[in-house]
């Protein structure tokens, strides 16, 4: 995986979102795990629901069953045309934790 400042960020984002959900995954907590500013965190990924968003849409992209389980918790939207075998991995492992 790339190590450019857009990735780290993501990747930073994704390994908190797991621990914590993404509700609880702020700008600055983001900011300070991918060591970078939480204005670089803003002009790559904009406000906080466009991050929450890109966040989801990256766990679903990677597979990463965690964030998609936390995703579906949380209620947000664009986990609602994930398909049904995805879905219910991602159920099981955030059940798991």
């Amino acid at each position: 995986m790339s190590n450019d400042l857009p990735s780290r960020i993501m990747r930073s984002a994704l390994i908190l979102a797991a621990r914590h959900g993404i509700a609880a995954t702020s700008r600055n907590s983001i900011a300070e795990h991918a060591e970078c500013s939480s204005g670089s965190v803003s002009f790559h990924y904009g406000n906080d629901r466009e991050l929450k968003r890109a966040i989801v849409r990256a766990a679903i992209d990677r597979e990463n069953l965690a964030v998609i389980g936390w995703a579906i918790a949380e209620r947000h939207a664009a986990v609602q045309s994930i398909d049904a075998e995805l879905r219910a991995r991602a159920l099981r492992k955030h059940l798991e934790v």
